[in-house]
């Protein structure tokens, strides 16, 4: 029993022997907040029992100063009952540690199921062109297999997102990525295509390649007026 304590309070080795084989986030935007569902599962790949102990996940948002702690409301874990986990979360200013713990043994090749939710404030920037980038996530446990599926309102439509696959369900339009990195994406509520570039850099130099030929245009035209 020592053996396993000690394993389950031990990061390196508890990194060898327990791991995400499933790990599927789905966002979905409601106003100005996102709803954030996990479905996990976490599995015994050694060869001896492990009492996993407490697991963290640390978000942090991007900022013009750096790494910020985004707000975090509404966080709750349940196991595959539909029992609520004990879980709790710590807040820095540069990041929020959630938290949830099981002194459950998990048996060599058994798995647990948890469905982890929590909703996050976000600013959204832009005008005609809003960019959202998915905070970054760390946890103590390696992941093996993961997905992440964004639900955006079909009012809006995807001008820029590398990697995504999009589809439009009902009045959502969904953007999914398999074990992507490049969790970004520009979205609009005008009638555009997605395109390889953002669409706010096009718009930009749209606007200055018009402003060029007009200057370029009052030169010749003032010119052939005083010949």
């Amino acid at each position: 029993m020592l053996m396993v304590v000690l394993l389950a309070i031990v990061p390196g080795v508890f990194a060898e022997i327990i791991v995400f084989e499933n790990y599927d986030t789905t966002f979905e935007m409601k106003g100005d907040t996102l709803v954030v569902k996990k479905d996990m599962r976490m599995k015994n790949v050694g060869v001896n029992p492990i009492i996993p102990g407490e697991i963290h996940f640390r978000l942090s948002e991007e900022a013009k100063e750096g790494p910020v702690a985004p707000s975090i409301t509404n966080f709750a874990v349940f196991n595959s009952r539909n029992d609520k986990v004990d879980s709790r979360q710590l807040k820095s200013d540069k990041e929020v540690d959630l938290i949830f713990t099981i002194w459950d043994p998990l048996l060599p090749q058994f798995h647990y199921d948890f469905v982890m939710e929590y909703e996050i404030k976000y600013d959204v920037k832009g005008i005609l062109f809003y960019q959202i980038t998915i905070p970054e996530e760390k946890t103590t446990i390696p992941i093996k297999g993961s997905s992440v599926t964004f639900r955006l309102p079909d009012k809006y439509h995807v001008t820029y997102a590398p990697d995504a696959k999009i589809e439009t369900q009902g009045d959502t339009r969904v953007l999914s990525w398999e074990q992507g990195d490049n969790l970004r994406f520009e979205y609009s509520p005008l009638p555009l295509p997605k395109t390889g570039m953002q669409m706010v850099n096009i718009f930009w130099i749209t606007v200055i390649v018009i402003f060029l030929v007009v200057f370029v245009l009052r030169i010749v035209l003032s010119r052939k007026g005083t010949l």
